[in-house]
């Protein structure tokens, strides 16, 4: 639902107050589910990230990954590892800041 809010504004990123909004309902569950790769997994959680500006994306992927390695989380299916791969891509890969094209593409 909140994907869908943010996809009919039109804008390629959140800035401001929706930034830290959508920072802080990322990083909720996966401070207290515990377990990040079963939130990374949820279908409407990953492609909140993607309108977020690269630091937050990467502030958020940082606690993904901090919090798989915490909780023992392990990658046992190839779908797994693409997902959290996605999601922590921020991690590896440098992008232009404001390209004016979402990241991951839908």
């Amino acid at each position: 639902m909140c994907s869908e809010q943010l996809a009919a504004s039109g804008k390629p990123r959140v800035d401001g107050a929706a930034e830290k909004a959508v920072v802080a309902l990322l990083k909720t569950p996966l401070i207290s589910h515990g377990c990040a790769l079963t939130i990374i997994l949820l279908s409407n959680y990953t492609p909140l990230i993607t309108y977020l500006p690269f630091a937050s994306r990467k502030e958020v992927a940082v606690m993904a990954a901090r919090m798989m390695s915490k909780g023992g989380s392990i990658l046992s299916t190839a779908e797994h590892v693409d997902s959290f791969l996605n999601f922590a891509q921020p991690l590896v890969k440098d992008v232009a800041e404001d390209d004016g094209e979402r990241w991951p593409k839908p």
